[in-house]
Protein backbone atom coordinates (compact mmCIF):
# COMPACT_ATOMS: atom_id res chain seq x y z
CA UNK A 1 0.00 0.00 0.00
CA UNK A 2 1.66 3.23 -0.67
CA UNK A 3 2.17 6.40 1.55
CA UNK A 4 -0.68 7.91 2.38
CA UNK A 5 -0.82 11.75 2.59
CA UNK A 6 -3.64 14.64 2.83
CA UNK A 7 -4.69 15.77 -0.47
CA UNK A 8 -4.05 19.54 0.62
CA UNK A 9 -0.30 18.47 1.07
CA UNK A 10 0.38 16.92 -2.21
CA UNK A 11 -1.41 20.19 -3.91
CA UNK A 12 1.23 22.32 -2.25
CA UNK A 13 3.91 19.99 -4.63
CA UNK A 14 1.81 19.42 -7.42
CA UNK A 15 0.60 23.23 -7.73
CA UNK A 16 4.71 24.41 -7.30
CA UNK A 17 5.61 21.57 -10.07
CA UNK A 18 3.11 22.97 -12.09
CA UNK A 19 3.84 26.36 -11.85
CA UNK A 20 0.31 27.65 -9.94
CA UNK A 21 0.78 27.95 -6.86
CA UNK A 22 0.17 31.16 -5.29
CA UNK A 23 1.91 32.89 -2.75
CA UNK A 24 0.49 32.13 0.46
CA UNK A 25 0.80 28.11 -0.64
CA UNK A 26 4.57 28.77 -1.98
CA UNK A 27 5.69 29.61 1.80
CA UNK A 28 3.42 26.63 3.28
CA UNK A 29 5.77 24.40 1.07
CA UNK A 30 8.73 26.46 1.99
CA UNK A 31 7.85 25.67 5.87
CA UNK A 32 6.60 21.78 5.32
CA UNK A 33 10.07 21.09 3.41
CA UNK A 34 12.07 22.64 6.44
CA UNK A 35 9.93 20.86 9.47
CA UNK A 36 8.43 17.59 7.69
CA UNK A 37 10.93 15.09 7.09
CA UNK A 38 7.91 12.50 5.68
CA UNK A 39 6.83 15.61 3.47
CA UNK A 40 10.24 16.09 1.92
CA UNK A 41 9.96 12.01 0.94
CA UNK A 42 6.53 12.86 -0.68
CA UNK A 43 8.15 15.83 -2.44
CA UNK A 44 10.70 14.14 -3.84
CA UNK A 45 8.53 11.62 -4.82
CA UNK A 46 6.20 13.70 -6.86
CA UNK A 47 9.28 14.85 -8.03
CA UNK A 48 10.70 11.64 -9.54
CA UNK A 49 7.06 10.22 -10.92
CA UNK A 50 6.75 13.44 -12.44
CA UNK A 51 9.92 13.31 -13.95
CA UNK A 52 9.69 9.69 -15.29
CA UNK A 53 6.18 10.56 -16.91
CA UNK A 54 7.70 13.99 -18.76
CA UNK A 55 10.77 11.68 -20.05
CA UNK A 56 8.16 8.81 -20.99
CA UNK A 57 10.21 6.38 -18.57
CA UNK A 58 6.50 4.95 -17.03
CA UNK A 59 8.58 1.83 -15.85
CA UNK A 60 10.83 4.05 -13.80
CA UNK A 61 7.85 6.34 -12.23
CA UNK A 62 7.57 5.51 -8.59
CA UNK A 63 3.91 4.88 -7.01
CA UNK A 64 2.51 7.60 -6.26
CA UNK A 65 0.65 8.53 -2.87
CA UNK A 66 -2.75 7.65 -2.00
CA UNK A 67 -4.73 10.40 -0.80
CA UNK A 68 -7.63 11.68 1.78
CA UNK A 69 -10.16 13.65 0.18
CA UNK A 70 -9.82 17.61 1.16
CA UNK A 71 -10.26 20.82 -0.53
CA UNK A 72 -7.39 22.84 -2.43
CA UNK A 73 -6.72 26.15 -2.86
CA UNK A 74 -5.85 27.73 -6.40
CA UNK A 75 -3.28 30.47 -7.94
CA UNK A 76 -0.66 31.00 -9.81
CA UNK A 77 3.29 31.55 -9.35
CA UNK A 78 6.45 30.12 -10.95
CA UNK A 79 8.03 26.88 -10.56
CA UNK A 80 10.88 26.48 -8.06
CA UNK A 81 13.63 29.92 -8.25
CA UNK A 82 16.89 29.68 -6.99
CA UNK A 83 15.83 31.08 -3.67
CA UNK A 84 15.13 29.20 -0.25
CA UNK A 85 13.26 26.38 -1.01
CA UNK A 86 15.46 25.85 -3.87
CA UNK A 87 18.34 25.86 -2.91
CA UNK A 88 16.66 23.27 0.49
CA UNK A 89 14.98 20.74 -2.66
CA UNK A 90 18.08 20.72 -4.46
CA UNK A 91 20.24 19.87 -1.18
CA UNK A 92 17.65 16.98 -0.32
CA UNK A 93 18.46 15.92 -4.01
CA UNK A 94 22.04 16.34 -4.84
CA UNK A 95 20.61 18.00 -7.93
CA UNK A 96 18.87 20.94 -10.14
CA UNK A 97 15.59 21.05 -10.45
CA UNK A 98 13.98 22.28 -13.77
CA UNK A 99 10.11 22.54 -14.26
CA UNK A 100 8.18 20.42 -17.16
CA UNK A 101 11.41 18.29 -17.39
CA UNK A 102 12.99 15.37 -16.06
CA UNK A 103 15.91 16.63 -14.30
CA UNK A 104 19.41 16.50 -14.14
CA UNK A 105 20.63 15.20 -10.40
CA UNK A 106 24.25 15.58 -10.81
CA UNK A 107 27.10 16.81 -9.03
CA UNK A 108 29.92 18.26 -10.17
CA UNK A 109 33.64 16.29 -9.72
CA UNK A 110 35.60 17.62 -6.99
CA UNK A 111 38.02 17.35 -9.91
CA UNK A 112 36.48 20.78 -11.52
CA UNK A 113 35.50 19.98 -15.49
CA UNK A 114 37.29 18.91 -17.91
CA UNK A 115 35.92 20.92 -19.96
CA UNK A 116 34.56 24.76 -19.73
CA UNK A 117 33.66 26.82 -22.49
CA UNK A 118 32.24 30.21 -23.01
CA UNK A 119 29.29 30.15 -25.54
CA UNK A 120 27.67 33.70 -24.79
CA UNK A 121 29.07 36.84 -22.69
CA UNK A 122 26.35 39.65 -23.21
CA UNK A 123 26.04 42.95 -21.72
CA UNK A 124 24.62 44.57 -24.34
CA UNK A 125 27.53 46.89 -25.15
CA UNK A 126 28.08 47.04 -28.50
CA UNK A 127 26.07 50.22 -30.18
CA UNK A 128 25.99 49.24 -33.49
CA UNK A 129 23.84 45.54 -32.22
CA UNK A 130 21.06 44.97 -33.23
CA UNK A 131 17.68 42.84 -32.02
CA UNK A 132 15.52 41.11 -34.40
CA UNK A 133 11.76 41.77 -34.95
CA UNK A 134 10.32 38.31 -33.66
CA UNK A 135 12.35 34.92 -33.06
CA UNK A 136 16.09 34.75 -34.34
CA UNK A 137 16.41 32.91 -37.25
CA UNK A 138 19.93 31.94 -36.98
CA UNK A 139 22.69 31.52 -34.46
CA UNK A 140 24.42 34.79 -32.51
CA UNK A 141 21.00 37.09 -32.74
CA UNK A 142 18.74 37.99 -30.36
CA UNK A 143 15.84 38.42 -31.17
CA UNK A 144 12.37 39.05 -29.63
CA UNK A 145 8.92 40.97 -29.85
CA UNK A 146 9.30 44.82 -28.30
CA UNK A 147 12.76 44.81 -27.52
CA UNK A 148 15.16 47.34 -27.94
CA UNK A 149 18.98 48.35 -26.72
CA UNK A 150 18.73 50.76 -24.25
CA UNK A 151 20.98 52.66 -21.72
CA UNK A 152 20.25 52.42 -18.16
CA UNK A 153 17.04 54.50 -17.27
CA UNK A 154 17.49 56.79 -14.62
CA UNK A 155 17.65 55.01 -11.23
CA UNK A 156 18.29 51.90 -12.50
CA UNK A 157 22.18 50.81 -12.08
CA UNK A 158 23.22 48.40 -15.10
CA UNK A 159 23.88 45.00 -13.56
CA UNK A 160 27.16 44.74 -15.87
CA UNK A 161 28.47 47.63 -18.10
CA UNK A 162 26.61 50.44 -19.05
CA UNK A 163 23.64 49.07 -21.72
CA UNK A 164 20.92 46.44 -21.05
CA UNK A 165 17.96 45.28 -23.43
CA UNK A 166 14.52 46.90 -22.75
CA UNK A 167 11.70 44.85 -22.77
CA UNK A 168 7.97 46.26 -23.28
CA UNK A 169 5.09 45.11 -21.62
CA UNK A 170 3.02 42.51 -24.25
CA UNK A 171 -0.44 44.04 -25.08
CA UNK A 172 -1.92 40.11 -25.10
CA UNK A 173 0.53 38.03 -23.07
CA UNK A 174 1.85 38.43 -19.45
CA UNK A 175 5.38 38.00 -20.60
CA UNK A 176 7.85 39.68 -23.30
CA UNK A 177 10.35 37.04 -24.80
CA UNK A 178 14.02 37.43 -25.98
CA UNK A 179 15.98 34.68 -27.18
CA UNK A 180 19.34 33.71 -29.07
CA UNK A 181 19.61 30.86 -30.84
CA UNK A 182 23.67 29.32 -29.88
CA UNK A 183 25.33 26.97 -32.42
CA UNK A 184 26.95 23.69 -30.76
CA UNK A 185 28.80 22.40 -33.98
CA UNK A 186 32.29 21.91 -33.34
CA UNK A 187 31.68 21.84 -29.29
CA UNK A 188 33.56 19.67 -27.29
CA UNK A 189 31.78 15.95 -26.58
CA UNK A 190 31.70 14.50 -23.57
CA UNK A 191 33.76 11.06 -23.37
CA UNK A 192 32.85 8.17 -21.99
CA UNK A 193 31.73 8.30 -18.22
CA UNK A 194 31.73 12.57 -18.58
CA UNK A 195 28.98 14.66 -18.41
CA UNK A 196 28.27 17.33 -21.26
CA UNK A 197 25.92 20.11 -20.00
CA UNK A 198 25.47 23.97 -20.60
CA UNK A 199 24.72 26.72 -18.16
CA UNK A 200 23.04 29.91 -18.15
CA UNK A 201 22.76 33.01 -16.26
CA UNK A 202 20.77 36.10 -16.45
CA UNK A 203 19.75 39.09 -14.79
CA UNK A 204 16.42 40.86 -14.80
CA UNK A 205 15.30 44.38 -13.44
CA UNK A 206 11.90 45.98 -13.61
CA UNK A 207 11.21 49.58 -14.53
CA UNK A 208 9.01 50.49 -11.61
CA UNK A 209 9.07 49.09 -7.72
CA UNK A 210 6.19 48.51 -6.23
CA UNK A 211 4.79 45.30 -7.96
CA UNK A 212 5.06 41.27 -7.94
CA UNK A 213 7.02 40.50 -11.38
CA UNK A 214 7.49 36.91 -13.46
CA UNK A 215 10.92 36.41 -14.93
CA UNK A 216 11.94 33.31 -16.63
CA UNK A 217 14.57 31.29 -18.15
CA UNK A 218 14.26 28.95 -20.44
CA UNK A 219 17.06 26.26 -22.45
CA UNK A 220 16.47 24.06 -24.58
CA UNK A 221 18.61 22.01 -27.02
CA UNK A 222 17.78 20.41 -30.23
CA UNK A 223 19.11 18.57 -32.83
CA UNK A 224 18.76 20.86 -35.97
CA UNK A 225 20.90 22.95 -37.23
CA UNK A 226 20.12 27.06 -35.81
CA UNK A 227 18.96 28.18 -38.76
CA UNK A 228 16.14 25.22 -38.67
CA UNK A 229 14.64 25.95 -35.28
CA UNK A 230 11.51 27.29 -35.68
CA UNK A 231 9.58 29.69 -33.46
CA UNK A 232 6.79 27.38 -32.73
CA UNK A 233 8.81 24.72 -31.27
CA UNK A 234 9.44 27.11 -28.01
CA UNK A 235 6.29 29.16 -27.85
CA UNK A 236 4.46 26.78 -26.49
CA UNK A 237 3.51 25.53 -23.03
CA UNK A 238 7.20 24.66 -21.65
CA UNK A 239 6.39 20.89 -20.90
CA UNK A 240 5.69 20.51 -24.72
CA UNK A 241 8.93 21.26 -26.09
CA UNK A 242 9.98 17.75 -24.77
CA UNK A 243 8.51 16.70 -27.74
CA UNK A 244 10.78 18.29 -30.19
CA UNK A 245 13.69 19.03 -27.77
CA UNK A 246 16.68 16.46 -26.80
CA UNK A 247 16.57 18.34 -23.61
CA UNK A 248 15.08 20.99 -21.98
CA UNK A 249 15.31 23.04 -18.54
CA UNK A 250 13.04 25.82 -17.03
CA UNK A 251 13.63 28.49 -13.92
CA UNK A 252 11.31 30.58 -12.96
CA UNK A 253 11.12 33.89 -10.35
CA UNK A 254 7.97 35.16 -9.27
CA UNK A 255 9.41 38.74 -7.09
CA UNK A 256 6.94 40.55 -4.27
CA UNK A 257 6.47 43.95 -3.98
CA UNK A 258 8.75 44.96 -1.58
CA UNK A 259 11.50 43.07 -3.71
CA UNK A 260 13.97 45.72 -5.55
CA UNK A 261 17.01 45.45 -7.46
CA UNK A 262 18.33 42.83 -9.93
CA UNK A 263 17.32 39.57 -9.73
CA UNK A 264 19.31 36.42 -11.11
CA UNK A 265 18.05 32.81 -12.81
CA UNK A 266 20.82 30.24 -13.66
CA UNK A 267 19.99 27.04 -15.21
CA UNK A 268 21.74 24.04 -16.17
CA UNK A 269 20.94 21.77 -18.67
CA UNK A 270 22.57 18.65 -20.36
CA UNK A 271 23.87 18.92 -23.81
CA UNK A 272 23.66 15.16 -25.31
CA UNK A 273 26.23 14.38 -27.84
CA UNK A 274 23.51 14.81 -31.31
CA UNK A 275 22.47 18.40 -30.03
CA UNK A 276 23.49 20.92 -32.70
CA UNK A 277 22.09 23.98 -31.09
CA UNK A 278 20.33 25.37 -28.02
CA UNK A 279 18.05 27.78 -27.37
CA UNK A 280 18.28 30.53 -24.34
CA UNK A 281 14.52 31.58 -23.78
CA UNK A 282 14.64 34.74 -21.27
CA UNK A 283 10.89 36.36 -20.39
CA UNK A 284 9.64 39.21 -17.94
CA UNK A 285 5.98 40.70 -16.96
CA UNK A 286 4.04 41.59 -14.27
CA UNK A 287 1.97 39.20 -12.39
CA UNK A 288 -0.96 41.34 -11.69
CA UNK A 289 -2.93 41.68 -14.80
CA UNK A 290 -4.61 44.89 -13.64
CA UNK A 291 -1.63 46.69 -12.41
CA UNK A 292 -0.03 49.07 -14.90
CA UNK A 293 2.58 47.58 -17.47
CA UNK A 294 5.79 48.85 -17.69
CA UNK A 295 9.15 47.69 -18.96
CA UNK A 296 11.68 44.95 -17.67
CA UNK A 297 15.36 45.15 -18.44
CA UNK A 298 17.77 42.06 -19.14
CA UNK A 299 21.55 42.14 -18.24
CA UNK A 300 24.70 40.11 -18.28
CA UNK A 301 23.62 37.22 -19.91
CA UNK A 302 26.22 34.54 -19.68
CA UNK A 303 25.97 30.59 -21.14
CA UNK A 304 29.12 28.21 -21.10
CA UNK A 305 29.59 24.14 -22.03
CA UNK A 306 30.75 22.55 -19.29
CA UNK A 307 32.20 18.99 -19.67
CA UNK A 308 32.50 16.96 -16.27
CA UNK A 309 32.95 13.19 -15.19
CA UNK A 310 29.41 11.64 -14.69
CA UNK A 311 29.17 11.28 -10.74
CA UNK A 312 25.48 10.20 -11.21
CA UNK A 313 22.80 9.02 -14.02
CA UNK A 314 21.58 12.30 -15.47
CA UNK A 315 17.77 12.31 -16.44
CA UNK A 316 17.37 15.78 -18.29
CA UNK A 317 17.54 14.02 -21.65
CA UNK A 318 14.24 12.92 -24.20
CA UNK A 319 14.67 9.34 -25.75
Amino acid sequence: MGMIYDQHQLELIRSHVDGTSSDDQTKELEAALRTDAGFRRLFLRYLNADSALTSGRLSQAPELPQLHKTTTSKGRTDWLSWRPLAAAAAGLVLGLFCAGAAWAVVRPSPAGPRVNVVLLEESFEKREEQLTEGFPTGAGIWGGERTALSDCPQGIEPFHGDRLVRLESAAATPLSYLSQIIDLRGMPKAEEGELRQIEVTASFHADSPGFRERYTLRIATFGEEPGSIQAKWIDVPWQAVSGRSLSHCKRGLSTQAEDEGWQTLTALVEAPPEAASVVVSLAAGRLDASAPKTPHYIDDVRARLVISPRTLQPRNRRK
